[in-house]
């Protein structure tokens, strides 16, 4: 979502925004019986098995999943904005 900055002449795109948005979107969308929960930036710092994976530092945008498991996760998603660099888009690949 492009913002408009105070003292800026062009507004700039802001991820977070974004995503608080897509988060209650998505939620409208798959009510209360989905099955699945949906999280947003899921801290995973103190995870025993992804913190040992060196994944524990990993903070995807949004995470649709079953809490309490590992077998029975359905996406995570990363948002970038349109003019995100391709290094960037490359380091969330890698995660």
């Amino acid at each position: 979502m492009l913002l408009p900055i105070p003292g800026q002449a062009n507004p700039i795109y802001r991820e977070r925004v974004y995503c608080y948005e897509l988060y209650h979107q998505l939620r409208v969308v798959t009510g209360d019986t989905f099955g699945y929960s949906l999280g947003g930036q899921v801290d995973k710092a103190v995870h025993p098995i992804l913190s040992k994976a060196d994944l524990g530092k990993t903070k995807p945008d949004l995470l649709v999943h079953k809490s309490g498991g590992m077998d029975d996760n359905l996406i995570v998603m990363e948002v970038k904005p349109v003019n995100a660099k391709p290094r960037d888009i490359r380091n969330d690949f890698q995660k």
